[in-house]
């Protein structure tokens, strides 16, 4: 994704890393199946693991985006469908994807 428009109209540009807006989302009944490629790993090389992992995140990992402007989020339907639902904050709090070091 590069641009989505939010229900605001505000736009949510996604064009490079370590945005404090995206997130990523790994469904509960998925986690197992991510554990199981992780501990696999364990015997391969550092430039396999990275790759695997890479992998792994694209097979199981969502996409979420926070706009900035009225906090609505922004769920990626499947894996990698760039089709997107949103859900609408029923608080004023805001930034919720910002990382911990933030």
């Amino acid at each position: 994704m590069s641009d989505l428009k939010c229900k605001c109209g505000h736009i949510i540009t996604d064009g490079t890393d370590n945005l404090p807006y995206k997130g990523e989302v790994i469904s509960d009944q998925d986690w197992e199946a991510v554990w199981g490629a992780i501990s696999e790993l364990r015997q391969s090389s550092s430039d396999t693991c990275c790759d695997a992992i890479t992998g792994i995140r694209i097979a199981h990992g969502r996409d979420i985006y926070e706009c900035l402007r009225c906090g609505r989020l922004w769920v990626e339907c499947e894996p990698g469908a760039n089709e997107f639902v949103s859900f609408s904050p029923d608080t004023p709090v805001r930034n919720i994807l910002r990382g911990k070091q933030a």
